[in-house]
């Protein structure tokens, strides 16, 4: 008899698909929420998720491990705060790449005043400026996870200087490309004299809001913000504030503290702040390595061993 998973995500029929082609010798079974999963859940041990209704949780009692698509697990450590037997792993890692890449475009960019070029061009306008180059300029990447350290390591190779903040520093921990580490009760003085300031940090009760007007207005050069960690890491107010008052040269923002973000958001009209609808990781072959975390782990389960990406239910990530 087949083992069965339950796939709980709103392109469940895409998720299934790609998980049947694996091969794995499961019986996948999809659902969007509560109100389209089978009632009887008893033979369901493992499952594939986004995120899981409370309702449903409830009368999931036979749920023992829980793959994440996703790789931030604040919401899923909520709704799993009762069930402390459920293992719980995210697919953290699988987007270093394509958020590095989404970044290294961006800091250019802005730099550029590439948005102000479209405008000119809608309106049929020749105007020149003189910009920026990356080499020499001060980059404060803040979070040295797998997406941070592959930020840093495109940084420097573009002959940037990397200084990267981190909650706990470990001598152990490889910081090949970073210049100088501090940790994150000193990021006052890793931020103070950047060019450029990226966050990608998890979001737990430490870091919550921790990007407030005492923390912008620390930044003496009025660098530029950008954010591909979480939204509610940032006071959009405060954010906002800082770049009016010229303590930020601008921001690029890809998450919010509500998505999708609100039409009436001050955000979208700011013409100093570029919005983009958390697409940084979202690459096209996304779902397949998603899959591919999940058939590597499954692997390990099977034989009893311990699961790869494990969520540390202490630090929140």
């Amino acid at each position: 008899m087949k083992n069965s998973v339950l796939v709980v995500t709103p392109f469940h029929e895409r998720y299934v698909k790609a998980l049947e082609s694996l091969e794995l010798d499961i019986n996948f079974v999809g659902c969007s929420d509560n109100n389209d999963c089978p009632e009887d859940l008893s033979t369901f041990e493992v499952g594939v998720a986004w995120k899981i209704d409370p309702s449903l949780l409830n009368r999931w009692e036979s749920l023992k491990w829980i793959q994440m698509v996703s790789a931030g697990a604040d919401e899923m450590l909520d709704t799993l705060s009762e069930r402390k037997d459920v293992v719980i792993t995210s697919v953290r890692g699988i987007h270093a790449n394509p958020i590095a890449t989404y970044v290294m475009m961006m800091m250019p960019m802005v730099s550029m005043g590439i948005p102000k070029m479209m405008n000119n061009q809608n309106s049929s306008t020749w105007k020149q400026w003189s910009w920026n180059d990356l080499e020499g300029k001060i980059l404060c990447q803040v979070g040295l996870g797998a997406i941070g350290k592959e930020i840093a390591k495109r940084a420097r190779q573009s002959g940037m200087i990397v200084k990267g903040v981190k909650n706990s520093i470990s001598e152990d921990e490889d910081y090949e490309y970073i210049d100088e580490v501090f940790s994150s009760d000193n990021m006052e003085s890793a931020i103070k004299d950047c060019d450029y300031c990226v966050l990608a940090l998890p979001l737990t009760e430490k870091t919550r809001n921790l990007f407030s007007q005492k923390v912008f207005s620390c930044m003496e050069k009025k660098p530029f913000f950008i954010n591909v960690g979480r939204g509610e890491l940032v006071n959009d107010n405060d954010l906002i504030e800082s770049i009016d008052n010229e303590f930020l040269s601008g921001a690029v923002l890809d998450v919010f503290h509500e998505e999708p973000l609100p039409s009436d958001s001050s955000l979208w009209s700011h013409d100093k702040i570029i919005v983009t609808p958390h697409i940084s990781g979202l690459t096209r072959d996304y779902m397949r390595k998603v899959c591919n975390v999940f058939a590597e782990n499954w692997n390990l389960w099977d034989q009893g061993n311990e699961l790869q990406r494990k969520v540390d239910r202490s630090s929140g990530y």
